[in-house]
C-alpha cells in the first residue's frame, strides 16, 4: 500500500469536494477514475491528530468515501462555497497529500482542461510546486 494521507474531519471533506468537482468538471466519471477513486480511498486515514503515527485509525474505505462526496454536496452547493472551503486547509502536508490524491484520480486517464483547472488553482492557491510537461502526460483540449 502507498503511503496514507492522514487528513483532519475538515479536510477530508474538502477532499471528497474536490473529488466531487473534479468528477463532473468534464461530465464523464470513466471507469479508470472510479478504479483511481476506490485506490485513493484506502490511503485516506481520517484522524483528529494527522501528526499522530499511530492513533488506531484505518484507511476511509471506498463506501465511506463516497458518502463524505455526498456530505460534500451537502457542506459546499456551490463551487464558489468549496473554493472558499479549499483555503481553510492550511498544513502543507494535507495540501500536498490532497493535490496527489486528486491528480492520481484525474490522470487515471485523459485529464480535462476543466480538470486541470482545478489542480492548477489548487497549486496556486496552496502555493504547490507542480511539474510541467510530464512524460506521456495527456491532456483533453477539448
Amino acid at each position: 500500500m502507498d503511503e496514507a494521507e492522514r487528513l483532519t474531519a475538515s479536510e477530508a471533506l474538502i477532499l471528497a469536494g474536490l473529488l466531487r468537482q473534479l468528477i463532473r468538471a468534464d461530465g464523464h466519471f470513466t471507469d479508470p477514475e472510479r478504479l483511481a477513486l476506490a485506490h485513493v480511498s484506502h490511503r485516506v486515514i481520517v484522524t483528529l491528530d494527522p501528526s499522530a503515527t499511530s492513533d488506531g485509525a484505518s484507511p476511509l474505505g471506498e463506501e465511506a468515501l463516497y458518502a463524505k462526496i455526498d456530505e460534500a454536496a451537502q457542506a459546499y452547493p456551490s463551487e464558489a462555497e468549496l473554493r472558499k472551503a479549499a483555503f481553510t486547509v492550511t498544513r502543507p502536508e494535507a495540501r500536498a497529500g490532497i493535490h496527489a490524491l486528486l491528480f492520481e484520480v484525474v490522470a487515471s486517464d485523459t485529464i480535462s482542461v476543466g480538470e486541470a483547472r482545478v489542480l492548477d488553482w489548487l497549486a496556486e492557491i496552496w502555493e504547490l510546486e507542480t511539474p510541467r510537461d510530464l512524460e506521456g502526460e495527456k491532456t483533453d483540449v477539448g
